[in-house]
């Protein structure tokens, strides 16, 4: 009688041969060997490797260390709930809207003077951040703090922004609407260059609330994957311009040059000439990158299409700048949108089978997602009824007439 399934030393040979992480190629055969002497089904060959998209380096969350004292413990659960996180977040937010409102309303004043509101409402809110994170890092304990990565990355900007601070108020003493500006002016560092600082170091905090919403989370992810995953394209981008680039030196090597004109001239506004654009070139490599970027991005490319013609003479030379535009902007940048749409939507359909039940179906899971799939509930159907209205009041339709002729 025939297996019904795959026998484990198979896959284990396969799996060895095939060209897998080594820590996620270790994974797999070590869930193989726990089944030595089976076969395996479909639905099971799935969700071993599904062990793929996981990082098997990955270690368990450690425990936080309770304290006995009641009403520590009490405050412990507090400073380590993640509503004490969302709080945070908030503040951050606030943070930035009031940033945002002082440099709207008195932009020159915030940047130039050390007592400035700008200047307290930072002060507060860092003084907020620092005693939130030493809170944290109380109630959760070392391992656990460091163990997440939202939390080493608010440390982090924390310190920079108590170093900064420091720095400001060592120089300008501490923040006092109303008083008195007392600025050295020959200090090593502005007290321009220091609000500037603290203002983005402020804005890169808020980046905090990334993981926390699900739909920002999802598309950061795809992003910072597709940045990981892009050494093929980006190996055929590199070899496309540098085969451009020779390419179009060996063709239009000091053709530029003889656009230029003796005497006082006045060229026609928005051609090469009058544009000024005698930098953009094929004379050397780093030039023609240049060019090649300006027609890639269809920057003003009819300007190097008209200009490099009358250049050489002939209009032949306009097929070059058209070839690389169909390869770079339709077909390379089009590819590049399409990975990054079939990423997201990988990246979708595994969010959503979390949370569907693992007892379906074979064929019921592994259906490839759609857009149409992922915004399916939130799309309403018409009834048969309207169906049929719509039909009857159609304008190139004539129910009645048809009805008739039929009969």
């Amino acid at each position: 009688m025939a297996s019904e399934g795959v026998s484990v030393k198979l896959l284990s040979r396969v799996v060895k041969a095939a060209s897998i992480k080594a820590p996620v190629k270790v994974a797999i055969l070590e869930e193989l060997h726990k089944r030595i002497g089976s076969d395996l089904t479909a639905y099971q060959i799935q969700e071993l490797f599904d062990l793929l998209d996981k990082d098997p380096r990955s270690k368990e969350r450690p425990q936080i260390n309770w304290i006995e004292n009641p009403c520590l413990q009490i405050l412990q659960t507090i400073f380590a709930h993640r509503y004490f996180t969302y709080f945070g977040n908030l503040i951050a937010f606030a943070n930035v809207i009031c940033i945002t409102i002082e440099l709207a309303i008195e932009y020159d004043y915030s940047l130039e003077s050390s007592n400035s509101a700008l200047g307290v409402i930072n002060l507060s809110f860092i003084v907020y951040y620092f005693v939130e994170q030493c809170l944290k890092f109380w109630a959760l304990g070392w391992r656990v703090y460091m163990f997440e990565r939202g939390n080493a990355f608010d440390g982090l900007i924390t310190i920079l922004l108590v170093i900064v601070e420091g720095v400001f108020v060592s120089m300008y003493g501490i923040p006092l609407m109303g008083q008195s500006d007392d600025l050295s002016p020959t200090a090593a560092i502005t007290l321009w260059d220091l609000v500037r600082i603290v203002n983005m170091l402020i804005m890169v905090r808020l980046l905090r609330i990334i993981p926390q919403i699900k739909t920002m989370s999802l598309v950061a992810s795809t992003l910072l994957d597709l940045v990981r995953n892009l050494k093929a394209f980006g190996g055929i981008l590199v070899v496309m311009f540098y085969s451009f680039a020779v390419f179009g030196m060996e063709l239009f090597q000091d053709a530029a040059k003889k656009l230029v004109q003796n005497g006082t001239v006045t060229y026609e506004c928005g051609s090469y000439q009058q544009l000024d654009y005698w930098a953009n070139n094929f004379d050397d490599f780093a030039a023609s990158l240049v060019v090649l970027w300006d027609v890639m991005v269809v920057n003003n490319w009819h300007v190097f299409l008209q200009a490099y013609s009358t250049a050489t003479g002939t209009k032949w030379a306009q097929l070059y700048f058209i070839a690389w535009w169909l390869i770079s902007a339709v077909i390379i940048l089009n590819l590049f949108t399409a990975l990054i749409i079939e990423n997201f939507i990988m990246r979708w359909d595994r969010n959503q089978a979390r949370g569907r039940d693992r007892t379906e179906s074979v064929g019921a899971s592994t259906n490839p997602l759609t857009v149409h799939d992922m915004f399916r509930n939130d799309l309403q159907e018409p009834d048969e009824n309207e169906l049929l209205n719509e039909i009857r009041h159609h304008r190139h339709l004539n129910l009645e007439t048809f009805t008739s002729f039929v009969r």
